[in-house]
């Protein structure tokens, strides 16, 4: 597995410990390709010892693109593409692809247009481990790497070509809209207990959609006048995906909640 990333440009990784029970993290930041593999044997003891999650975040200079909570079938369209082709739980995908002219709007579109999890993080379990989340239990299902093609990488032109990569028309999901506070702003954080009691459910498995949650919490707070940088520093604080997946997921949907009031504020002011 981390040769496979390694193949193209991905020569760091930030890696996560996390006890799915308490929810507690630990979080070791842009370990080398070869420091890591070094401590593979720690790390696998400590993660069955003390029944532990591994998750790693590739670092590449290659734009990586993480398609998420794909089926056997979705997983097939993308297959020749991908780089590595993970397999999460039973019949649930992972598909990697590093695409050297991407953006952060490719990526979007490419998960809009394959059904993958728009929100995905960019982070994954270390293939060999066991997935230990809790809707999981008693007979957690161990992460397979299921198939590699090391150095595999493709571009936005040769996706479209074989239309995989669509131009994104419709949403496939519309995000939650965050109140609008007309009559004045309050300095106060939103209660993330009630983002997260309002989330849908989860599309795979048991549970509300965090990432729906971290998104509620954040338009609010940029409604009510936070700024990225603050709305990411409390996401660190109160959502337990963004203390799994890391800062730059914090970052990424503060800045994209931030970005999205600030085009509802310019659209609705008097010309």
């Amino acid at each position: 597995m981390l040769s496979a990333f390694a193949s193209v440009g991905a020569n760091f990784f930030d890696v996560t410990l996390k006890d799915e029970r308490t929810g507690k993290t630990s979080f070791d930041r842009r370990r080398t390709l070869n420091g890591l593999s070094l401590s593979l044997t720690s790390l696998l003891y400590r993660s069955e010892a003390e029944g532990l999650d591994i998750i790693i975040r590739p670092i590449s200079k290659t734009p990586l693109i993480q398609l998420d909570d794909l089926t056997a079938e979705s997983v097939q369209r993308v297959k020749e593409f991908s780089f590595a082709i993970i397999e999460t739980s039973r019949g649930n995908f992972q598909a990697w692809l590093a695409v050297s002219d991407a953006s952060e709007e490719t990526a979007r579109e490419l998960r809009a247009s394959t059904g993958a999890d728009l929100h995905a993080s960019g982070a994954v379990r270390l293939c060999g481990t066991l997935n230990r989340k809790i809707e999981y239990a008693p007979d957690f299902p161990t992460v397979r790497l299921i198939e590699s093609r090391p150095g595999q990488t493709t571009t936005i032109e040769e996706l479209r070509k074989n239309e995989i990569l669509k131009e994104a028309t419709t949403p496939t999901s519309t995000p939650p809209r965050a109140p609008t506070l007309s009559r004045f702003k309050s300095r106060i954080f939103p209660d993330y207990g009630r983002c997260l009691k309002d989330a849908p459910d989860r599309q795979r498995g048991e549970g509300k959609d965090i990432s729906r949650a971290d998104w509620q919490f954040a338009l609010i707070a940029a409604d009510r006048g936070f700024d990225a940088g603050h709305i990411a520093a409390e996401l660190m604080k109160v959502s337990e995906k963004a203390k799994q997946d890391g800062i730059k997921y914090a970052e990424r949907t503060a800045k994209r909640a931030a970005e999205s009031v600030l085009k509802k504020n310019a659209s609705s002011s008097p010309s």
